[in-house]
């Protein structure tokens, strides 16, 4: 006789049918079989929201293959980009736009150099988003931050206690985990340590345009700028981690639980997988093989674990 569903359970179903998942893959993530799977959310009355037509695969493919833009792509089937992108990794589908072995070599050896990433972009022609991207799922790590994260380190240090006499989180009032906060959220493009020092030398201008957070409330505060929330593909995903390990949603550190836009994939151990690729490699793996490589840490501490933070 098959396990009564769970209430844990249940919201795995129901989250799995919201964000369009496959019958198959639910059935890999709660270990039941693809029949009591269907029954169930038949019996509760659930339909998939995001189901993929045979017609709508053939665009996909034919627009991939000649290489249109997954923005445009997305238009074009009113979906998201990250929906074009997950949809187009389950049919094996590979963008012409894929990455050279001779650009992959110049990243390696800019990296390694500790070539800024404008300067990147100039013997590549790819964006920034891009670059940074494929670094990540390469595994490599730009010389700046091991071989100078020292000197930025202080410069963000030294700008935190010039803001405040007593350096605090200006929403939770913590102390510890703290970064910079851009009020009105300028700055984004220009590289750290450039940043750091134009306002060390404009401590005025610092006062009106910075405060300090920690790194937790900095991110709920951009999420609310930008009026985005998580979505449900990461939502499942941490709610799988969670039932490798046995443990509710939570940072495994400080079991930080109130908003789950803070809490994010940490991994165990290195591998090349980020972004929507590293959803999609979660959502396809066992529970044994998740327990092993990834857990799930807040924004702070996440931050600690990297050197994000100082303070």
């Amino acid at each position: 006789m098959a396990p009564r569903w769970t209430k844990k359970e249940l919201q795995v179903l129901q989250d799995s049918y919201n964000a369009g998942m496959s019958t198959i893959k639910v059935a890999e993530i709660l270990n039941r079989s693809i029949t009591a799977i269907q029954q169930k959310a038949q019996g509760v009355g659930l339909k998939h929201q995001c189901y993929w037509s045979t017609e709508q695969d053939k665009i996909l493919q034919r627009e991939y293959i000649k290489g249109t833009n997954t923005s445009e792509i997305a238009k074009l089937l009113n979906r998201s980009r990250s929906a074009i992108q997950c949809r187009a990794s389950d049919m094996n589908l590979e963008h012409p736009c894929h990455w050279t072995k001779e650009e992959e070599t110049i990243l390696q050896d800019s990296y390694n150099d500790g070539t800024p990433v404008m300067e990147i972009l100039k013997k590549i022609n790819r964006s920034e988003a891009s670059i940074i991207s494929r670094a990540h799922y390469l595994g490599l790590t730009h010389s700046y931050f091991t071989g100078h994260w020292g000197k930025h380190a202080s410069y963000q240090k030294t700008l935190i206690y010039r803001l405040q006499d007593e350096s605090h989180c200006v929403i939770c009032g913590r102390r510890d985990y703290l970064t910079i906060n851009h009020i009105y959220h300028k700055w984004q493009t220009i590289e750290h340590h450039k940043e750091m020092i134009y306002w060390l030398n404009h401590p005025e201008e610092a006062r009106e345009n910075l405060n300090v957070m920690c790194f937790n409330c900095n991110k709920l505060e951009y999420y609310n700028y930008i009026g985005a929330d998580i979505i449900a593909r990461r939502k499942i995903c941490l709610e799988k981690i969670a039932m490798a390990h046995d443990r509710s949603v939570e940072c495994f550190e400080c079991k930080y639980s109130e908003d789950i836009r803070v809490l994010e994939i940490d991994h165990m151990k290195q591998d090349k997988y980020n972004g929507v690729y590293l959803i999609q490699r979660i959502l396809d793996i066992s529970l044994d093989e998740i327990r092993e490589r990834y857990q799930i840490l807040c924004t702070n501490h996440n931050a600690w674990k990297s050197r994000r933070t100082v303070i």
